[in-house]
């Protein structure tokens, strides 16, 4: 059902009309339609130069070819067709120079009696016998190919109960730079239709990407989630967490460097296949470590806050210490400010407090995570005892 024209080397149309034969009655231009297995025959023909051309009209809505807009001749996935007439069966012909969806046209092809390609040697591809009855008059190696493009995408997100899938309510997680790659590692560069593609893209705020407008291939995305807000609170969450049974809902990616995840090959992708299933989840990497689990001193003694062996993951995120009890923390109680904390006569009474490290509030930053805070304390056991000066570790 695609519409196919020929055309002298003058650039006039032969009228063959529907049944494609030059010299009957239906002659009129407008071409002739391919039948169900996509062959066309023009008949009757004179010698000379002729080419063929499939119009716009056939990429329209409803038109056979309105899926498949792009000539495998002009797209990324060939190299280009040169020579129309050097009687190689099967390959594009087609030049589609206004490219997706626009007129296609072969170049001009040169008919001789008896010279031209035999079905039981060059003529192998489909259409071949449709000149059998005069081989060697009839050239049926003028064929044209077409393709839907593909597309990769296409979800970030923060996986609060770090179960390695997208659970309802949990937020997507938008500005982490997704770059595509082909499956042999190198950068896609060109689009289906061979122009200059940009293989890097961002997420949006719904935590959404999509690569489209690709040639047949196979590819593979790297998420790099240092570009996005609040990145030091987050590394990649358990991949393929339930063995890939829930693709559409499952992280992808593996971490490979330094906020860096790396997907699988998404295996090669046919003309107008999409693998939206690229997907990666983050979990909340906030935490509180402290070294010392109990610390005993004497009641005259003060505690060395920076002794204790206490880390926060991230670092930028801050945190602050309380105390059960009513001492007193200097600097505040900031961390890596406060140095000391000194217990009060209540906490000598009572035989010591629980000091507790607390980051702070990941919710309250300027753009708001979804990440809890995350603390770790120490039991200081306060003695009745004055030591003086003496250099007792509590042993």
């Amino acid at each position: 059902g695609v519409t196919v024209q020929l055309f002298n080397a003058a650039n006039m149309e032969i009228p063959v009309g529907p049944d494609g034969i030059l010299g009957t009655p239906d002659d009129a231009p407008g071409g002739m339609l391919t039948d169900a297995q996509g062959n066309y025959f023009f008949q009757g023909l004179a010698p000379g130069d002729y080419y063929v051309q499939i119009p716009a009209s056939a990429f329209g809505t409803g038109a056979s070819l309105e899926n498949y807009p792009i000539s495998s001749n002009g797209g990324a996935v060939s190299g280009g067709e040169t020579d129309p007439d050097d009687n190689t069966d099967g390959d594009d012909e087609g030049q589609q120079p206004g490219g997706s969806g626009t007129v296609v046209t072969s170049q001009v092809i040169t008919l001789a009696p008896s010279s031209e390609p035999l079905n039981t040697t060059t003529e192998t591809g489909q259409g071949n016998i449709l000149d059998d009855s005069e081989d060697a008059n009839g050239n049926m190696t003028l064929d044209f190919g077409f393709f839907a493009p593909v597309s990769v995408g296409d979800y970030v997100w923060v996986d609060e109960n770090e179960d390695g899938l997208q659970t309802s309510g949990e937020p997507p997680l938008a500005g982490v730079t997704v770059t595509l790659f082909n499956a042999d590692g190198s950068p896609v560069t060109a689009d289906a239709e061979g122009n200059p593609y940009t293989n890097t893209q961002t997420t949006d705020p719904g935590g959404n990407y999509l690569f489209e407008n690709l040639p047949p291939g196979d590819y593979y995305v790297v998420f790099d989630i240092s570009t996005a807000d609040n990145a030091d609170l987050y590394m990649f969450t358990i991949q393929n967490s339930d063995g890939n049974v829930s693709d559409g809902a499952d992280s992808d990616a593996s971490t490979v460097g330094p906020n860096l995840g790396q997907t699988a090959d998404t295996g090669f992708l046919t003309s107008g296949q999409s693998d939206l299933t690229l997907d990666a989840g983050v979990k909340c990497a906030v935490d509180v470590q402290i070294t010392t689990l109990q610390l005993t001193l004497c009641g005259n003694r003060v505690v060395d806050l920076t002794a204790l062996g206490a880390t926060v993951t991230p670092a930028s995120l801050g945190a602050v210490w309380t105390t059960s009890g009513t001492g007193a923390f200097d600097g505040g109680g900031v961390w890596g400010v406060a140095t000391t904390y000194t217990p009060s006569a209540a906490d000598i009474a009572s035989g010591g407090a629980v000091l507790t490290l607390t980051t702070n509030n990941p919710g309250g930053l300027p753009t708001p995570s979804a990440c809890d805070p995350a603390s770790d304390e120490v039991e200081i056991i306060i003695l009745k005892v004055d030591c003086g000066t003496f250099p007792w570790t509590g042993n």
